[in-house]
């Protein structure tokens, strides 16, 4: 006997009830997929129509004319040996000490690393060995073009050889220049320390944040360089006006600029290699956890939870890379592009306003702002959302950018205040002093944007100083911040001050220190 009409009709309604969840959840990556689509479509016409670049032919420039000694650097640079002692355990370079004073390295006849005492006599070896390759590298930094011709199309399958190498090389000179200023021999150390600067160019056209990131610390370690070698007697004014010109050349602020817009096409190069394969994806979201672990407190609950199970770090990895990705790929990739383009354009006009205005502090609400709402903010956002982690890594660049333009201040005004004191026998009584025959301007402080600090002491020497992060002027405080340890980072203390030498007390002592481990 049949059911009755109406019992048939209820269990088709339950069923239905039933199934509605599953039908739910089959339909809904496809309908967030859509939503995502519709939205980067829509927001790459609106980037294309206030100009963004988003293509490599619309963004890469003609090389200018003349030989590119790229190549040649990267194979002369790459023979260069990373396990000597010339790299491992270099002589210290402007070390900086408590009082804010710091060692003149190339001044000490021996040096403690790591409890191994270190001498001149010791590295004499390395250099002889690394002369010929040196002198190759000399050759190709003195060419008119250096240009590594990056694909930033290349996604993550990008490949950055010049990044070790240029660093390599800069540690390579900046010793045979200490070598040289201790053996007395100002010219030879001249040339190395010129070469030790002209490294930085060989990233200057990669137009790629990792890049420019390195091209940042090489420049710090050729200042640190250029700073042991103004403590030494001997120069002349022509002499220092090369550095001071080299310097004139290498800038940070408008270079950030291209490379953020350089980023932009590499980072929409890597989402679409992310659309092709789940192991780009994998790589892309997951690459870095290899080599830098997060901690627990980083990681969501679930799978902090599956990681405490037996095996349960294996699993974890799995269902990330196997079922996450997947589903982030099919569902919530467009959508997570589309948040990651919204952030870009928003750095893209907080870096252009860096590049006019030339201060941090006048940038600085606008970068907190943006990285405020950019935060994770619920469970869903977390699983749509995954490459957000790199925020706080593109802002602080910019920073970065801004601290390397103050120091680049600092130390033309410290070469061009030396020159002074060579033509006049004394230093200045005030910057202007400097201008127009050592500096066309007095170089503006790029953490407040105003001019950078000078003070003429009463004994004759003087205070050089950037106002430093907290962006208030202490009139040359060169003690630690609150918190801050560490004695090396000029950016740890209350002002950014152009070390003094420290004194022999001073040097004493830390000699005392070092022997003793400390």
């Amino acid at each position: 006997m049949a059911a009755p009409p109406l019992r048939n009709r209820r269990r088709r309604i339950l069923i239905l009830l039933l199934l509605s969840p599953v039908f739910f959840l089959l339909l809904f990556p496809f309908v967030e997929r859509l939503r995502g689509h519709i939205a980067l479509t829509r927001f790459k016409r609106h980037l294309a129509s206030r100009g963004f670049k988003l293509t490599m032919a619309e963004f890469k420039s003609p090389r200018p004319a003349g030989e590119n000694g790229a190549t040649a650097f990267l194979q002369a640079a790459q023979r260069l040996p990373t396990g000597c002692m010339l790299v491992t355990n270099p002589p210290p370079r402007m070390a900086l000490l408590s009082s804010g004073r710091a060692i003149v390295g190339f001044r000490e006849d021996e040096w403690v690393e790591y409890k191994f005492t270190n001498r001149w006599s010791d590295m004499i070896a390395d250099v002889e060995k690394s002369q010929p390759t040196l002198e190759l590298i000399r050759a190709a930094l003195a060419k008119p073009v250096l240009d590594n011709d990056v694909d930033l199309t290349a996604g993550v399958d990008t490949f950055f050889p010049q990044l070790g190498a240029s660093k390599t090389a800069s540690q390579y000179f900046g010793v045979r220049t200490q070598l040289s200023l201790h053996e007395g021999r100002n010219r030879e150390a001249l040339e190395n320390l010129i070469a030790q600067c002209r490294v930085s160019r060989v990233l200057e056209n990669d137009h790629i944040l990792i890049s420019e990131l390195v091209r940042i610390a090489i420049a710090a370690i050729a200042r640190t360089t250029l700073w042991e070698a103004l403590q030494a007697d001997g120069w002349s004014d022509a002499d220092l006006a090369k550095l001071s010109q080299i310097w004139q050349s290498i800038t940070f602020a408008p270079n950030m600029m291209q490379d953020l817009e350089g980023e932009l096409i590499f980072i929409l190069s890597e989402y679409d290699s992310m659309r092709k394969s789940n192991s780009n994806a994998v790589n892309s979201i997951y690459g870095m956890q290899k080599f830098a672990p997060p901690d627990d407190s980083e990681r969501p609950w679930w799978e902090r939870a599956v990681r405490l199970a037996p095996g349960g770090e294996k699993c974890a990895d799995f269902v990330k890379e196997q079922f996450y990705c997947r589903l982030w790929r099919l569902a919530w990739l467009d959508q997570d592009e589309v948040h990651y383009l919204r952030f870009m354009e928003g750095l893209l006009d907080i870096a252009h306003r860096a590049e006019s205005e030339k201060s941090l502090a006048a940038i600085e609400p606008a970068l907190g702002g943006l990285l405020e709402p950019s935060g994770h903010t619920s469970f869903y956002n977390n699983l749509r959302y995954p490459q957000v982690s790199s925020f706080g890594i593109l802002a602080n660049s910019l920073r970065k950018s801004m601290k390397a333009e103050a120091e680049r201040s600092l130390l033309l005004t410290a070469i061009s205040l030396k020159r002074y004191s060579i033509r006049f026998g004394k230093p200045p009584a005030d910057l202007q002093s400097l201008v127009p025959d050592f500096l066309s301007s007095v170089p503006t402080d790029y953490m407040d944007g105003q001019p950078i600090k000078y003070r003429l002491e009463p004994d004759g020497t003087f205070v050089l100083y950037s106002v430093g992060e907290d962006y208030k002027d202490g009139e040359g405080d060169s003690t630690l911040r609150p918190g801050r340890t560490g004695t090396f980072n000029i950016w740890y203390r209350n002002d950014v001050v152009w070390p003094q030498p420290a004194s022999p007390d001073e040097v004493e002592s830390f000699r005392k220190e070092k022997r003793a481990g400390k």
